[in-house]
């Protein structure tokens, strides 16, 4: 497995990210969020936390009194050095076709990350999207097609995502 040489998670960030400390509820174990989400999650340690970013829209439309928004699943924060960045992912764990999954829904989910996040931390360039590991080549290769092979989108596994978290 190749490791991320660039960013790698950071527990402190995460937690300390405003909207970790404004809605508590919404920091939650990866391993929860990647299993409720339909994976296994078993890779992750405990201590490894994420922001629950359908949970924060949730707090956030009823105390703005709006619609709920789509959203990818979770962010965590990840540094290299003493450079923090926000890193977003999508879980399409329960995908074992890419027909319904669209672009255009997945650059709506991403930029409403972004408002969520907002400025605190600057969000990392790749959007990931988190497929299961059965079929993954394939899925990825024709989720990639379907993306045009845009350059801000990664098509990631589990396995591959544990390139962000040293000494799993």
């Amino acid at each position: 497995m190749e490791r991320n040489t660039e960013l790698l998670y950071c527990k402190e960030t995460t937690e300390n990210h405003p909207l970790s400390k404004k809605q508590r509820l919404c920091l939650e174990r990866l391993s929860k969020l990647i299993a409720r989400e339909g994976g296994n999650g078993k890779r992750f340690k405990d201590g490894h936390l994420a922001i629950d970013l359908d949970e924060v829209e949730k707090m956030l439309c009823k105390s703005d009194k709006r619609d709920k928004r789509k959203t990818p699943d979770l962010a965590f924060a990840a540094k290299k050095g003493e450079r923090a960045k926000m890193v977003v992912v999508e879980c399409k764990l329960r995908v074992s076709k890419v027909d319904n999954i669209s672009k255009g829904d997945l650059d709506k989910k991403f930029t409403t990350a972004v408002s969520i996040l907002t400025n605190a931390i600057p969000i990392y360039s790749k959007n990931y999207i988190l497929i299961k590991n059965q079929s993954f080549q394939q899925l990825r290769n024709k989720l990639m097609r379907k993306l045009i092979n845009s350059p801000n989108y990664e098509v990631t596994n589990e396995e591959s995502l544990l390139k962000f978290f040293p000494h799993n």
